[in-house]
Parts: C-alpha cells; structure tokens; sequence
C-alpha cells in the first residue's frame, strides 16, 4: 500500500528493512573501531547527531549492508515500487525550463517549518493587499543548500546582506533579488586584530547564526557572529588544557563598499578582522555614535559585559599597536595561536596556516579601549543597544527574562526586568518604549519610572538609581506562527502554514491602525486553484543536463525521464518524453549523476531518492538496473574511481557525509563509511588508504582493503601524508561533473519547487556549444542536419527570452518566420554564485523588473537573433525591435537597461555577437537621455577615468568602464562635453594605447577608430596614430599576449581613420617612412601601406604621389644599410601600388616609375637613383591611366574628365646627358606631347574612380601601338 505523508527520511517498510540485513551484516569484527579512543568518539557520534533519527547499524556503520543483484522490471520488490511520496506540485521552472502557465512564481521554504513546498502565485492586489513576490533568489553556497540564519537591510541603500549557516555572506539588491557581492566568513581566516582574541586550537565546528551592520564614512561594517559547537567526535579530555575557555564565539568583519549605485557590479565585500570572544554569540551587539565611532559590546563566558572601541583603518594593523587600556579585559590571551582553519577545498597544516597568516594582510580592525562594565543580571540569548547618540540603553532577553541596562557609564546598571515566555524579536521603539514579538501576540511595552513600591516617579521625584517597569500600552493577538520578525517600523511580519499553505501575514502596533482583532491582515498566499492543479501532477525535482538533445529529469513520483534542450523549452510534457524509466523509485528524485563502466563501456545514471535511497539506471533506455535504501540523508555526489583497487567502483556520498562503495560491476554495494559530526570536505585515496578530510580539521584513516578504522588525525598530520604523494583527492562539493558548456542545473536544491527544476544558463558559452555541436552534425550528417540543429535550439532558447503579447506584429513574424513560439519556462539572472527567479515573465512585467534584468535580456535576445540573422532576414527586424521600439511600447514602466553592465560585457565577453548586441543597447540608452542626464553620466563617470587614477587602479574594470561610457558618449554628443571632460577621454585613450600591458587596449582602439575627429584636437594625434600603425603591424604572438584580437582591430582602426581623415593620415606615413625613428619602423609602416591597398584602395588614392615619393626616397643609395632593410617592402608595396591603380606604372628594364597625378600631371621617378626625373605636363584634369611601352621608350598617358590620351617619349637620350632632369626633347619645341588623341566615347567614359580602377587598362600589341580598354569599348593608337 501507499504510505502517507511523512517527512522520515525513510520511505521503506519495515519488512525492506528487516529482510535485507542479516546477523552477520550486523554484527562488527573488534577491529573496526581503533586508536585513540575513537571507538568513543564514534559512539558519541551515533548516539548525538542532531535532526538525524536514528539509524541501525546495518544502515549506517557497517561494511557489508545490502547486495543487490540487477534488477530487471520482474525483479523489483513489490515494497519498493509501491512506496512512493504523495504527489508535489510542479515547480515554477525558471531560466531555460517549462513552467506551468498557470504558475508565476516560487516561495521560499521556512528551514524550520517542515511544509510541502508549493508553487506559489501572487495573489491580486484588490484581493489582499499591494504585496507582491518579485523574485526568489537561490544561493548555491558553494555547490550545495545552506539554511539563511540572518538578514540584514544596509542603511540608507538598497541592498540586504544574508548570512548562512556554512558561513557564506551575500549582498542582494532588494529590487530585484540578484546578488552584487558574496564571501566567506570560513575561507581565508586572517590575523586576530590588536585587541581581539585568538581562536583556541580545538577542532570545532561553526555554525553562523548572527548579523550586525554599521555605517561607516564611505561604506559599510558587517560583522558575521558564529557560536562554535564542541562534541564528543570532536573534543576529547586530552585535547583541553587547564583554563580553556567554556564558549567560544567568532567574528568575522567584512567592509561593503557601494562606489556607484547604478552600477551593480560597484559593490565589492572585503574581509577586514578575523577574532574570537570568549562568551556567547548572541550578546554581541553594535552601535554607531553620532560622529560615527563603533562600539563593540559583548558579553564574555561569565556574563560579563564587555565594552571595545572598533577602529577601521586603511592599512593593516601594527602588531605593536600601542593600546589604550582602562578597566580590567577578560581578553586574556590564549596558551596556543589558532594553527588550523578550515578550507573548503581541503585542510592545510598549522605550519602552512602560520605561513599564510603572515604573508597575508591581518585584517584592518583595531580594538581599543577594552572595559569590563560588570556582571550582567542574567544569561541572555540576545542583546540589544538603543540606536541613539550616544551609547545609553540596553536590553536583553532569555527564555523567560526581558532586562534593560543602563551602559553609558564604567559600570552596567540594571533599571529593570520582566518575564516573558517565548519571546521571538525585541526591538527599541524609541527610549522610553519596546515592541516584543512572540509566537501568537505583540506588545508596545512602555518604560516608566518607578519607585520601591513600583509606583509610577514623576521628573521632579526622580533622583538616585533608576527603576523601570514595563507596562504595556497596546497587545495585538494573532493566530500562531512559525516564524516572526519586527520591522523597522515596529510592525510585525510573519510566517505560517494553514492547510499546507505558507502565507504571509502583517501586524500593525500603531495606535491608528483600528481595533486589534483588524491589525492582522494577510499580505501574502498562493492560490488554492493553483495549489490544487499542481498538486494533481508530478513536478520536476532534479536536472541533469548532457548534450543539447539529451536532458535527464528527476521527477517528483519516482521517474526519470530524457528530452531534448528544446522540447525542454517548449514545456513538454512527461508524456511526450523521448525515454521514461520503466520503474519509478519511492520518493522524489533528488539528484542524478552519470557515469560509466570502463570494463563494459557502458553509460550509467546514478541518482538518489529523499529517502535516502540510490539507484542506477542505464543510460541508452533508463532501465532500472539496481536500487538501495543506503542513506538517511539523500545523495549528495557520486564520484567515480577510475584506476587503483576500487576501479570502477562509485564513491555515493549522501548529504551527511556517509559514504557508501558500490562497484559498477555486479553493481553491488561494498562498504558504507560512517558520517562525522562536521562536514565532509574532501575524500583522498591512495592504493589502499581512504582518507576523509571534515569541516573541524580533523581526518579520518580507513583501509579499503580490510574495512577497518585505522586513526583519527588532525590537520598538520594529514598535510604530511598528502605530500608523500599518490593520492587522488576530490573536493566535496565537486565543483564541476562536466555536461555541455554553457548550462547547467543547481545542486541539492530539490526541495525548493522552483529550485529543482532551474537550468542556469550562460548565453555566450550556450552559443558556442551550439556553434561546436552543428560542426560535428555537419561531419556527420551535412550541411542541412546541422543547420537544423541549430535553428532548433537557438529558437526554443528565443522562446524563453522573448516577451509575447507587446507587439501583435513582432509575435507574428516571431511565430511565421523564426518559427519561435511563447515557452512556459521563465527568466531569471545567476550572479556571484546566486541564481534570481522572477514571478512575472510575460509581457510588460519582465521589463518592469530592474534595469540590470533589462539589460541581461535585452542582450541575450539580441545576440541569439544576431546568430539567427545568419539564416533569417527577420531576425533583424526583430532585433531592431527590442533594441530601439521597446522602450517606446512599454513606456512608464519600463526599466532601461543598465549602462554600466553594458560597458562590462562589452569589455569582459569574447563573442563578437553578445559585444555588437551591448554595444547597440548602450548606444540606443545614450540616445533616449535627455541633455542633462548626459552630463550626470559623465560627470559621475569622469572621476573614474583611467588618465585620472594612479598606476595600480588605471587598467582597474572601473576604470575601462568609465572609459566606454564617457568615450561613446562623447563620440556622440561631444557638444554637450566641456572641455576638460574630453581632454581627460582623450588622454585615457592615448594612455591605453600606448600601455603594452593594458587588457584593454581594444577599447581605446574602437573609440579610436569611431571618434578619432573629437580626440585629435585634445591629445598629439600623430602620435596616436603611430600607436595605432605599431598595434596594427604587430607580429600575431606580440598583439596576442595581452589580449588576442589587438592586431586585427587596430587595422580595422586604421581603415576608418584613413578613410575619414586622410590628410593627417598620410602626413604621418609620409613622415614615418621618411623620417622613421626606426628602421624596423618604416618596414611596420610600409606592411600597413600593403594592408590599406589590398583592403581600401581608394583611401589612398587621391594621396598616391606622396606615397610614392616617400617610398622611392627610402631607397636611397647614400644609405646602403637602410636601404637593404626595406628593399623587399618597398618592392612589394611599389608591386601592390601598380596593380592596384591604373595612375601608376613601371618599367622594370629602365627602373623607371611614372605616377599620375590629380591635378593633371605625370612623375618620372628613377628608382636606381631614388629621385624624381621630371615632371610631364599635358593634361588640364585628372589622369586616369599611364603606362609604359614595352621598350620603355613611349609613356602613353590618359585623362577621361578632359577625353585625351597623349604619348610621350620617355626613353634615354644624348641630350639628356646634358640636360638632367629636363623631360625628353618629344621631337618638336616646347613641353607639348609628341603625339596627342583626343577619346570620346560617350556614356561609357563617365565613370568613378572605383570604377577607373576596376575598367580602365592598356594593352600593347608591339612597342609602337597600344590599344585602351575601357568597359567593353576598345581604341587602338600608334605610338
């Protein structure tokens, strides 16, 4: 039969249970549990783990446990395949996976309420109220779920700070939900400050419950607390020492800097101090003065309360830092210095730690002025200062006390107490009053004055010691809740599951909010239709994506199923699945993995069930081939052994660290390695040695071969076995288990319904997989299937990116000619580590989000269309749409994409597609600013410029980003600009430019080559320009040591700049071949010449005698040295100048050069003497063609705008001899032609220049005739 709703871990009959252990399994040889006491600890272990039930040996300890045999679809237990989980609604599948239209959105689950997750929709306003779900951001906390213990809203901004229990902090933007910063409290540990505490050598593990924010001048102070937690696995009689400290918290600071809020990559999160307490977490509390000094308050292990001056300085703390002492400080400095931290990728010994700490920097937190102010009344759970001027009031509470002190003075005083029960949140409403929370009711509780008799004292009565009574003013009662919260205002919000439902429900304490049974009102629920329908269906609970047509899903019934990328898209159902598993297991799928039998070479899925269980199936047709119920906990990883003595076996290791060995072979199940209190961090084997590494700094020695516990060792021991080598460690979690680049799925997040079944999704790393998997289609089924294979993903990827229903004709051609179709998958972001889901996808609403999640679509759709317009013209129309026509469709509440992201992508991605697509919605957002929104841009950018930064911050991301903003703006309104704003972008530019090792040099060359006309009157525009000729000639390795790519735009660069400014452009090649400061130089110069000839002849063309001239000049014979050097460059590029214009020719017997000239006349060059002959004058107008006979005696020359052709005689004669340099005698007196033809032809000889080059030519028949071609009209003269 079906079992009920239960959240056991296990899902098995008692009868699975009993029939698949024996006696023998059971029972465990004595010399499983060795060496120092460990059988103790393991004990303690089995008999302390929290939130665990508890487990039989055979299940959880034992070697040996269950052998399974494969399993075929007559061979599963009929227990098995009937004990599945009740059906869960489906999830709201954001980014690239479907979704049910009638789902909007996700909640998330409270950690300490064990509800069903459901899918939640925002109910309508009219209905409730004006609250609404925007986004539900899932961290990944290092690859795997971590219960948020802590959130904080930063003052005067909007970001909120989140703590979770691994100890990882991140800042998120309460407009959207994405993340702008995150770190570790864990990693890294720093140098305990001058003042604070060292962290006792004991392997502990810390769980990080509390958050404190302080405002600074410029930033912000955040102060991660944790509590550490010491058990029997951990701490052992030998490991104290005489006067060890009973309870230990630490401290971690962090500064949250915020330079630019309309930058969302501007905040950075910066560990500052690293120290410990000797007293409970919860009693450490903060306060700013009104001129900005923090205090430390916290109260140590004796309940005494604590009182320390916090300083943040700008460098690193002298070690002797002289500090000011009063009063008697219970820091007492500790016998041993903390020697191990943890690492999350693996533990490091004390040596190396002490190495670390010093070359790292030890923080930049001081703390002075240490006073112990006394004892306080009571122990307490929290602690809180009254936000005032000046340090004054406080309170705290325990589980059934409420106390206020006065600590402005040396010494605490208590005014008063109370008792309570099950108080929730205490906050200060102002000095004299106090809203307390509890799970069913609020209060306002007013402080009054009272005497001995606790009769009420009057001003004028109030003398000596101050006592205080708590009377409450107002109580609004309200039905039970899981969980509560006092806000800023004093209001109260909460959380509460009624009929399986999670609500959330507001109480307002102000006297004008009505009568207390109306204070309650309900902000926030799901639907009960929506919850109903989605529970009627199974959901996906895991995704495990391989190639783009093969996706795995893990579903909420116990099946696994494969689809293709697109038929994810497109919201298939399970139905339409190309393959289902033949048995479904019993419970939700909550991860899968592949793998493969290298004996057998055969492919594999593993994955694990919620209760607990693992299974393989095979890939090619998802058969079941075998199943255990191994765990508590569901599986975590699976990692394969590819060599030694366990080769091919699958290390399973569940979510508490247990492992079990199961060989792929006969895939039975060898062994089971028990969990530890503190988390698995990274498993080592080597030949016959497992070794375990755990979140205490503390490892675990077992023998694979025999199965026997052989030490427990701490951290310094370990490092040395590692360095012994041979061994193979894997990091836990795995960072990556490989899949197709571009996407994939968020670990451990199954319980979560919008979690679960969400793909993230890089667009640019997607495309170039789709870009590689099409090449390989066309190997191996052409040209047409791979073009398919494209077609089909880069649409059903459209499909979730595009928004329907804005412009009826947009969706039209959408629909008819891209064939891309509404999806019911959603959007989201994934940054720093966090993945953000959003509630409204369709229509107007995604574009009503946020200005970063309008800029992150805005490019993904544009880039996927600009790789679609390669097959679709109406790619581009659609394309034009959103960059240019969304915003005026949409109006109001449209949210411009952001300028700052823009100019980050389009310096930090690789595709030309996503660049072009950032580039094109940043110049469309300059366009759409009014004037003075202009010059707010530039004017907060302009400080940021690299030629305003010193050395160390010139080639900072900041700094490039200011760059392309300031510089594309004023590429485009530079009237706008005063002057010192584009002196400062011009002298970036050329800063840039003429820094080998900046890694943004194609900046400066793009805004080069787009607004060369704006920065040539700021900075030396030659000298530019020579920058530009040395990027543009550099040997392909030289441009690509810095960033790849250098050369070829600094050519592109050079083709606009010549072709927009040709005078100054052949001034300085002029110069530079004539006067080069190198001669390596003048041949870079000369190659950049040959470029511009092959690519734009016509730049060049009206600037040719100068050219030539100043190549001729460079083959000197007084320099013999320079001339060898440039000889073949010149050659070549004379070569490329008289193939390329018919103005230009040589005679190769007589090393004559003959150049036409616009005004009319022809050059007579001698190459052997490099200097210019004579100068023949015949034509009024524009030469269009020259070339010379055969013999090298006739030069015919031709001008189509006056219609003549004209011969001249050009050979060596006696007088010339005498006459040097004089133009030959042409038989007649005078400097007329010897022989002159005037050509009409009518239409024909109207042409451009272009056209001269491409259909005007000589050709000659014998030395004294010569016959002209122009288009198809040939003209025969003698010469």
């Amino acid at each position: 039969m079906k079992s009920p709703i239960l959240y056991s871990p296990f899902h098995v009959s008692k009868s699975t249970v009993v029939s698949s252990v024996s006696t023998e399994q059971v029972e465990a040889p004595k010399n499983y549990i060795d060496f120092e006491d460990e059988q103790e600890k393991l004990k303690g272990l089995l008999r302390k783990r929290g939130g665990v039930k508890d487990r039989t040996v055979a299940d959880a300890l034992l070697p040996g446990g269950e052998k399974v045999k494969p399993l075929g679809p007559d061979k599963c237990s009929h227990s098995d395949s009937l004990d599945t989980t009740p059906p869960e609604p489906p999830a709201s599948q954001e980014f690239v996976t479907p979704r049910s239209s009638s789902s909007s959105g996700g909640s998330p689950s409270i950690p300490s309420t064990p509800s069903i997750p459901y899918t939640f929709h925002v109910t309508n306003a009219s209905e409730l109220t004006n609250w609404s779900l925007v986004s539900h951001s899932i961290p990944t906390c290092n690859g795997q779920p971590s219960p948020v213990t802590a959130l904080k809203v930063v003052p005067s901004s909007r970001l909120t700070v989140a703590l979770f229990q691994s100890g990882v902090l991140s800042v998120y933007a309460t407009e959207d939900g994405s993340c702008v910063a995150t770190s570790s409290a864990q990693i890294n540990p720093l140098t305990p400050p001058p003042g604070g505490g060292t962290r006792a050598q004991l392997p502990v593990i810390w769980h990080w419950k509390y958050l404190h924010v302080a405002p600074l001048n410029q930033s912000n102070l955040i102060l991660a607390c944790a509590s550490s937690e010491a058990t029997t696995s951990t701490i052992q009689p030998h490991d104290l020492e005489s006067g060890e400290r009973s309870e230990e918290s630490r401290i971690v600071a962090f500064e949250l800097q915020v330079e630019r809020e309309d930058d969302p990559d501007s905040a950075t999160l910066t560990k500052v101090g690293d120290w410990a307490i000797d007293g409970p977490a919860g009693s450490i509390a903060l306060h700013t003065a009104a001129d900005g000094q923090i205090t430390l308050l916290h109260a140590n292990s004796s309940y005494h309360l604590i009182r320390q001056k916090l300083i943040l300085v700008d460098g690193p703390p002298s070690p002797d830092a002289d500090l000011e002492q009063s009063g008697s400080s219970t820091h007492l400095p500790l016998p041993n210095p903390f020697k191990a931290a943890l690492n999350l990728k693996g533990l490091r010994s004390s040596d190396s730690l002490a190495q670390d700490a010093k070359d790292d920097d030890g923080g930049r937190i001081v703390l002075t002025n240490t006073v112990d102010l006394g004892l306080l009344s009571a122990p307490l759970a929290a602690f809180r200062v009254l936000n005032s001027d000046t340090l004054s009031l406080a309170l705290s509470w325990s589980s059934d006390k409420l106390a206020v002190f006065d600590i402005a003075g040396s010494a605490v005083a208590e005014l008063g107490t109370a008792s309570v029960q099950g108080v929730c949140d205490v906050r200060w409403s102002d000095r004299d009053s106090l809203t307390i929370a509890f799970k069913d009711h609020a209060e306002i509780r007013d402080l009054v004055e009272v005497d001995a008799n606790n009769d009420a004292v009057s001003e004028q009565r109030a003398s000596g010691t101050k006592m205080l009574d708590f009377q409450i003013r107002r109580s609004v009662p309200f039905s039970p809740v899981d969980l509560c919260v006092l806000t800023a205002s004093g209001d109260v919000v909460a959380a509460r599951t009624k009929n399986g439902r999670l609500r959330l429900q507001a109480t307002s304490l102000s006297a004008f909010a009505g009568p207390s049974d109306i204070s309650t009102r309900v902000v926030w629920k799901p639907r009960r239709d929506v919850v109903e329908k989605t529970l009627a269906r199974p959901r996906i609970t895991a995704i495990l994506p391989l190639e783009l047509d093969e996706v795995i899903l893990g579903h909420s019934d116990g099946y696994v199923s494969c689809c293709s990328f697109s038929q994810l898209a497109r919201g298939s159902t399970r139905d339409q699945a190309s393959l289902v598993s033949d048995v479904p297991l019993a419970g939700r799928i909550c991860s899968l993995y592949t793998t493969r039998n290298d004996r057998s070479g055969e492919n594999l899925i593993i994955g694990g069930c919620d209760d607990g269980s693992v299974a393989i199936w095979a890939r090619s047709i998802l058969k079941l081939l075998a199943r255990w119920t191994i765990f508590t906990e569901p599986l975590a990883e699976a990692i394969h052994v590819a060599s030694g003595r366990l080769k091919d076996c699958v290390f399973c290791v569940s979510r508490d660290g247990t492992i079990a060995v199961i060989a792929l072979d006969g895939y039975q199940l060898l062994f089971l390695v028990p969990a530890s209190v503190a988390p698995l961090c990274r498993i080592c084997l080597g030949e016959d040695n497992l070794l375990l590494n755990y979140g205490d700094n503390r490892a675990r020695l077992w023998d694979t071969r025999t199965r026997e516990f052989w030490r427990s060792m701490g951290a310094d021991k370990t490092d040395d076995m590692l360095k012994q080598g041979g061994w193979t460690e894997w990091p836990i979690p795995i960072e990556s288990h490989g899949g197709p680049k571009g996407f994939y799925a968020l670990p451990g997040y199954d319980q979560l319904p919008d979690a679960g079944a969400t793909l993230v999704l890089d667009v640019e790393a997607f495309l170039s997989h789709v870009a590689a998997a099409s090449i390989v289609k066309a190997g191996e089924a052409g040209s047409s299937a791979a073009a398919t294979l494209k077609e089909r993903n880069l649409t059903a990827l459209l499909s979730m990116l595009l928004t329907f229903g804005v412009n009826d004709e947009i969706d039209r051609v959408c629909r008819e000619s891209l064939g891309v179709r509404p999806s019911t998958g959603g959007v989201g972001v994934s940054r720093h580590g966090s993945a953000t889901v959003f509630t409204g996808n369709a229509q107007q609403a995604a574009w009503a989000v946020s200005s970063l999640v309008s800029a992150t679509r805005a490019t993904s759709i544009m880039t996927v269309l600009n790789v679609l317009s390669q097959q679709f013209d109406d790619a581009h129309t659609v394309s034009a749409f959103y960059a240019a026509s969304l915003a005026h469709v949409i109006n109001s509440p449209y949210k411009a994409p952001n300028l700052a992201w823009l100019a980050r992508t389009w310096l930090h991605s690789s595709a030309v597609e996503m660049r072009n697509s950032a580039w094109l919605r940043f110049d469309v957002g300059i366009a759409r600013l009014l004037d003075e929104e202009i010059l707010e841009v530039v004017d907060g950018w302009q400080r940021c410029l690299p030629s305003l930064q010193s050395d160390s911050l010139k080639d900072s991301t900041r700094s490039a980003q200011a760059l392309f903003i300031c510089g594309n703006v004023a590429i485009e309104k530079y009237s706008l600009l005063p002057t010192t704003s584009l002196t400062d972008i011009a002298k970036s530019i050329a800063m840039y430019l003429h820094d080998e090792h900046c890694p943004y040099r194609i900046l400066a060359i793009d805004l080069c080559s787009r607004g060369f006309p704006v920065w040539q009157q700021y900075v030396d525009a030659v000298e530019m320009l020579r920058a530009l000729f040395g990027l543009a000639t550099a040997s392909r390795k030289d441009s690509s040591a810095i960033q790849p790519g250098v050369g070829q735009h600094a050519r592109s660069a050079v083709l606009n700049i010549a072709s927009g400014n040709s005078p100054l452009f052949m001034t300085t090649v002029s110069m530079d071949i004539l006067h080069p400061k190198s001669v390596q130089h003048r041949k870079s110069v000369m190659q950049l010449v040959i470029f511009l000839i092959r690519k734009k002849p016509l730049v060049l063309y009206s600037n040719l005698p100068r050219l030539v001239e100043a190549v001729v000049k460079s083959l000197d014979p007084n320099s013999t040295a320079d001339r060898d050097v440039v000889l073949d460059s010149a050659t070549e590029i004379l070569g490329h100048i008289v193939d390329s214009y018919p103005t230009v020719d040589f005679h190769g017997p007589s090393q004559r050069l003959a150049v036409g000239t616009s005004e009319g006349a022809v050059v007579m060059y001698d190459l052997k003497t490099a200097t210019r002959l004579y100068v023949l004058e015949g034509h009024k107008k524009r030469a269009t063609a020259c070339s010379f006979s055969p013999d090298g005696r006739r030069l015919v020359t031709l001008s189509l705008e006056d219609c003549n052709l004209l011969v001249w005689k050009v050979g060596t004669s006696f007088t010339s001899f005498f006459l040097p340099g004089a133009p030959p005698r042409q038989g007649h007196g005078g400097s007329e032609p010897y022989k002159s033809y005037p050509v009409h032809i009518g239409e024909d000889g109207v042409m451009t220049i272009a056209a001269t080059l491409e259909l005007v030519k000589f050709e000659w028949p014998s030395d004294r005739n010569v016959r002209l071609v122009i288009r198809e009209v040939t003209l025969t003269f003698s010469t």
